[in-house]
């Protein structure tokens, strides 16, 4: 995810950016060597549609960008798996509209579930796991 002159982050800042009139934002996939889940965080935070692995097949990048420009999120299958992962072992209280609520009686905090599952470290979605901004 980076290049002599910029880092992909960056550069799907700038291509996603504001924009003068009424054109949507180009859609953007990160295509990286790098199975990272701090990577994933972060080009989704910064308005990827997609993060793909470079060893992916043909056909799936083909797939992967249609689908983006169709408006459709896209992962590769190993990072689904983690995101699933993550997911499931949140408390249900956490995925509620409310992320600022204390947990329910009898529900583990989340820094007490990170710790369980190997603490941030291991995990950096989770660690850092925070609302996409998404644009239409």
């Amino acid at each position: 995810m980076s290049s002599r002159c910029t880092n992909g982050v960056e550069a799907t800042r700038r291509i996603v950016g504001d924009r003068p009139g009424p054109e949507p934002a180009p859609r953007v996939v990160v295509l990286t060597t790098f199975d990272l889940d701090e990577y994933v965080h972060t080009a989704l935070r910064a308005g990827a549609d997609g993060f793909l692995l470079k060893n992916s097949h043909p056909d799936d990048l083909a797939r992967a960008l249609h689908a983006a420009v169709a408006g459709e999120p896209v992962l590769a299958p190993s990072v689904t798996r983690r995101v699933i992962d993550t997911l499931t072992a949140l408390p249900p209280a956490f995925l509620t509209d409310t992320p600022d609520a204390p947990p329910a009686p009898g529900e583990p905090a989340l820094t007490e579930l990170l710790t369980a599952a190997g603490g941030p470290r291991r995990n950096p979605v989770s660690r850092s796991y925070g609302p996409v901004t998404r644009r239409p």
